[in-house]
């Protein structure tokens, strides 16, 4: 997402976190994607200084003929966060429904992707070498009808967590759509957003939704499949794309596209802080309840100024103030008074003004959200 104040994108000059350095400014931080606040963690940094000197920046070479060791680490501390047998950690987050859509893919696959969906879901379906049919997210059932022959294999990819307005996906009314189906069918979730926030455990949407012991398995005979994929770069506080599951499901994950043996891993002090931001975050429940606790309390003060946001326990917050010169009025405002909360002009997802994203972090002080209201009541309260 880029701020189209400027010819080009501001310059962060500062650790993502609560505070940070933008061009130069500081500012109270309401952008981006690091909801725990991993990013900057002090146990996170060291570990990635600490292998870097030890290792180098990356083992030079394909994963088939060296691994390093922290690359282990980092896959089997995914798999102690989800609750799962074994991990597969790559590159970039933005390819995990890519290499999910090529492991599902059949001859007789049409390929349903949610219009709505961020821009990796549409690539995904793009690349999958099938027909791709387009669908609104609370209109599932009448596509299905109209484009999938009963007999055939029905692939539907869609979000877990709305990137610019924080909502939830409709995720459980999708797989009941495709369990009440008489013909075979997969779902897909990218849950970049989701994961490390979402759910008793912090695994995602899929948890929130009463579903994670029905994903990522290996079951040749089941009508229906859930796969879920993510990354570790948002809430998680590392990078790239992360997959756990049963060993068999992942050997399969890893032998369905060429992202295993063709691409270069991800690098040793990536995969070192990914791994040490996995197990902080498994470790400290309570900053998941403070995200929460943040988010409600702007979203009760927004819907107290008539301004509609949604009810889901996320940490986004997007909204929209009815006009695009008004998002920017409010951007330019708030940023005036020390904060600092994007406006997107466009992204998956946003309607023709844009939207206001407001990011929590349970890093935030309850006194950093206290000034953040202060400036919002200021800003948006109606004249007399």
């Amino acid at each position: 997402m880029t701020d189209d104040h400027a010819d080009a994108a501001p310059r962060l000059e500062s650790a993502p976190g609560a505070r940070a350095v933008i061009d130069g400014v500081e500012f109270d931080y309401f952008g981006g994607t690091g909801y725990l606040g991993l990013q900057s963690h002090p146990q996170v940094i060291e570990a990635a200084v600490n292998a870097t000197r030890a290792h180098g920046v990356h083992t030079a070479t394909s994963r088939t003929r060296l691994v390093s060791p922290w690359l282990e680490e980092s896959e089997r501390a995914a798999a102690r966060f989800f609750g799962h047998a074994a991990g597969y950690h790559f590159g970039s987050g933005y390819v995990g429904a890519g290499i999910l859509a090529r492991l599902a893919v059949r001859e007789d696959t049409v390929v349903l992707v949610a219009t709505d969906g961020h821009y990796c879901s549409h690539d995904a379906a793009s690349g999958s070498g099938r027909p791709v049919v387009p669908f609104p997210p609370d209109d599932l059932a009448a596509t299905l009808d109209q484009h999938v022959p009963v007999a055939s294999h029905a692939l539907v990819l869609a979000d877990g967590v709305h990137a610019s307005s924080g909502v939830i996906g409709p995720v459980s009314d999708y797989w009941n759509v495709l369990e009440s189906r008489e013909g075979p069918s997969t779902l897909i979730v990218d849950d970049a957003h989701g994961f490390g926030v979402l759910g008793d455990n912090g695994r995602g949407t899929v948890e929130h939704h009463g579903l994670w012991s029905r994903a990522n398995l290996v079951d040749d005979d089941a009508r229906v499949q859930l796969f879920v994929t993510g990354t570790l770069s948002k809430a998680l506080g590392g990078f790239g794309g992360i997959l756990t599951g049963c060993v068999e499901f992942i050997a399969r994950c890893r032998d369905a596209s060429h992202w295993f043996d063709g691409a270069t891993p991800p690098p040793v002090p990536v995969a070192a802080a990914s791994a040490t931001a996995l197990d902080l975050a498994a470790a400290n429940p309570d900053w998941r309840a403070t995200l929460r606790k943040h988010a409600s309390r702007v979203r009760a003060t927004l819907d107290s100024l008539g301004v509609p946001t949604h009810e889901d326990p996320t940490p986004i917050v997007g909204f929209d103030l009815g006009s695009r010169e008004r998002n920017l009025g409010l951007h330019d405002a708030l940023r005036k008074a020390g904060i600092y909360v994007p406006y997107a002009s466009s992204y998956a997802g946003l309607g023709a003004n844009g939207s206001m994203r407001l990011a929590l972090f349970s890093t935030h002080s309850d006194s950093v959200i206290d000034a953040l209201l202060d400036a919002l009541c200021e800003q948006l309260e109606p004249g007399p």
